[in-house]
């Protein structure tokens, strides 16, 4: 029984049985379900193979009058060597903005930071795939599509990044561009720079930089028109920093955008549909806005190694972008439907309780198995 909780895999276990007595897995109720156990089965897993080792610890001790003290110190030595082999922490960080963790996963190679239940980026430490981007970052996911467009693959390249992670995104950084991230933590500044633990921003230094403080506020230093691309990852956690997103905001990066530029806004979040707010933001500027759901791919492809499905939603003033994504991606990319009775949150008015009740449309949740 140890050994079998010890590798449970709950969500994918629950999955296979609904599968083989003919549940509906797209249902709500198991999706949910499903979704819960995928947050909490590393703290169910640990209780179950807990109680694996102390029922019968209970048992012999009735039986057989084996002290107590004993029993629990072996209960307790099980479940610490437990915690070391699944969990592989290898540093913990805590300061106001929270606790993040970096684990370092044996049998894939590569580490990650956490914060909370959400995961900020990945790295391999296999050579050739160092410097590739993982997670919501992957090639052959939606920021792909973005950094692949024809407009963007010039040498003066400017972009602007708020929201650092691990700083993934350096790899599409080349040699004349210049890519200035915004982070808020400076402990995540830290973990990503100075540690050592991971490299994308040394390996990819000469183009990038590192500004700490609310990105909002930062990139107001940036000369007007200066970035092609402004990209904005800091929607993906449980804490939603509305003030990123609002008329007044998206105003200060228009003016800060050229004009043949775009903003591109990683919205993947299990909690909120950001979508009607987004479609009621280019309503009130005036924009182009396309999005893509980069849910259903094929996991087992090598081409997909560590890719995670992704949310990601485009504003533009240039109606050539939207096109051209739509055409190249056969339509995975599409506007936002519109819905009319959101109000676009602004620096005076925004709830992130109507977001709760929306469901996207199921015609733009479908995304390509192929980017």
């Amino acid at each position: 029984a140890i050994i079998y909780f010890s590798n449970l895999n709950l969500p994918e276990q629950v999955f296979h049985l609904a599968t083989y007595f003919g549940y509906d897995i797209t249902a709500p109720g198991l999706k949910v379900f499903l979704e819960f156990l995928g947050r909490n089965h590393g703290t169910i897993r640990q209780s179950l193979f807990a109680l694996s080792a102390i029922i019968p610890a209970f048992v012999l001790m009735k039986r057989y009058r084996v002290s107590f003290t004993p029993l629990v110190a072996v209960v307790l030595l099980m479940i610490f060597i437990y915690n070391i082999g699944q969990h592989k922490i290898i540093r913990r960080y805590r300061n106001f903005f929270g606790v993040k963790k970096i684990f370092f996963d044996t049998e894939a190679n590569l580490r990650h930071l956490a914060h909370g239940s959400t995961v900020h980026g990945k790295q391999s430490l296999k050579e050739a795939l160092r410097e590739e981007p993982l997670t919501y970052y992957h090639r052959r996911g939606p920021l792909g599509d973005i950094f692949a467009l024809p407009m963007f693959g010039k040498d003066n390249l400017k972009v602007a990044i708020i929201g650092l992670g691990v700083g993934s995104m350096a790899a599409y950084s080349r040699t004349g561009n210049e890519f200035v991230f915004y982070e808020l933590d400076p402990q995540v500044v830290e973990i990503a720079q100075n540690t050592g633990i991971f490299s994308y921003l040394k390996d990819f230094a000469h183009n990038c930089r590192v500004e700490t403080g609310d990105g909002r506020l930062k990139i107001m230093q940036a000369a007007p028109n200066y970035f092609d691309m402004i990209i904005i990852d800091a929607f993906s956690s449980d804490a939603v920093p509305i003030h990123l997103l609002t008329v007044e905001a998206l105003q200060i990066y228009l003016d800060r955008l050229k004009d043949t530029g775009l903003i591109a806004v990683h919205i993947s979040n299990r909690y909120l549909n950001l979508q009607p707010n987004l479609q009621a933001l280019a309503k009130v500027h005036n924009l182009y806005q396309t999005f893509i759901a980069d849910n259903y791919f094929d996991q087992e492809e090598p081409a997909n190694y560590e890719r995670s499905p992704a949310e990601y939603a485009i504003f533009t003033r240039d109606q050539g972008i939207v096109n051209y994504l739509g055409r190249v991606s056969g339509d995975t990319w599409a506007p936002i439907k519109d819905w009319p009775e959101f109000r676009a949150w602004t620096d005076s008015h925004s709830s992130i309780f109507p977001l709760l009740n929306f469901k996207a449309d199921p015609s733009q949740a479908a995304a390509a198995a192929e980017n």
